[in-house]
């Protein structure tokens, strides 16, 4: 497996780095399992208003010069190295290539998170390496294309859950969006829900009969929280539909579904604007608002 970009943050006994994987290895690492295996059940959807759990967005941890470093195709991995694996200490910087060996992973709350352990190795690659140079002209072709730069995990089309007012050249990757220059823009994008805040379809307004909504939402390349407000909300739900009718379309949003019920969140088409809540810290108070865009069924 070959990954570049790497950043690292420190912890108190290990270290995590964040890698993108080469886009052809996408599917078979990430996402595409993570289809067919449910990303949890209802129960996890109440963690969404902790202040600290496992399905907190990866962005907080890196600074806008390391989110840049990113491609904007490809997946976004964690990798946890324990103190007792020694042979890390080449990787220098971030934008290596590496080739890593018995690697162990698993799933946390939907994610998955690699780990080094003292069994496995890490070896760096230079940019004339066959493999990487493949790996290059993949990303290359990839990048030239729109329908080619959707994740691979989605094929062969996103649901019809939504249907959106932006035309599909809007299309971006969340990486897209949270490295462009421009820190106000609206864009159209595929992803899908990890959690609602509020989720169950009696909460979703507030006292004054107003949506008032918190997302988390992820593609390959990102996960971030995406707000739904007042009139969004009205045209995301239709209006203001009966409780029952609202309890299926947050099921079938959220992919709950069977006896014992588990979750498999569908992949869907969503408009989304950024803005910012401070006009001296923009980058920083920078948060994502829904809206063209409609829930069907």
């Amino acid at each position: 497996m070959s990954i570049g970009s790497w950043h690292c943050h420190n912890g108190h006994e290990d270290k995590t780095f964040l890698g993108h994987v080469a886009p052809e290895l996408e599917g078979c690492i990430s996402l595409e399992e993570l289809q067919k295996r449910n990303i949890s059940n209802p129960k996890n959807l109440d963690m969404e208003g902790q202040e600290k759990n496992l399905l907190h967005p990866e962005v907080p941890l890196l600074s806008r010069e390391a989110l840049c470093a990113f491609p904007p195709v490809g997946t976004i991995i964690r990798l946890t190295v324990s103190k007792d694996f020694q042979n890390i200490s080449h990787i220098k910087g971030v934008g290596c290539w590496v080739k890593l060996g018995n690697v162990v992973f698993e799933l946390q709350s939907g994610l998955w998170k690699g780990a080094l352990t003292p069994d496995s190795y890490v070896q760096v690659l230079s940019d004339e390496d066959y493999d990487v140079q493949w790996h290059q002209r993949i990303f290359i072709y990839r990048n030239s294309s729109k329908v080619d730069r959707l994740p691979l995990s989605i094929f062969p089309w996103p649901s019809d859950v939504t249907e959106t007012d932006l035309a599909y050249s809007s299309y971006s990757t969340l990486m897209e969006s949270l490295t462009s220059p421009e820190i106000i823009h609206k864009f159209r994008t595929v992803v899908r829900v990890v959690t609602s805040c509020p989720w169950q379809a009696k909460d979703l307004c507030t006292p004054t009969g107003k949506y008032r909504i918190r997302l988390m939402i992820e593609d390959s390349t990102a996960r971030i929280h995406a707000y739904i407000f007042g009139e969004d909300g009205e045209k995301f739900f239709n209006g203001y539909p009966p409780i029952d009718v609202l309890t299926e379309k947050m099921y079938k949003l959220l992919g709950i579904r069977g006896s014992p019920v588990l979750r498999n969140p569908p992949w869907v088409w969503c408009c989304l604007k950024s803005y910012y809540l401070d006009e001296n810290d923009p980058w920083g108070s920078r948060r994502y608002r829904i809206f063209g865009t409609r829930l069907i069924g």
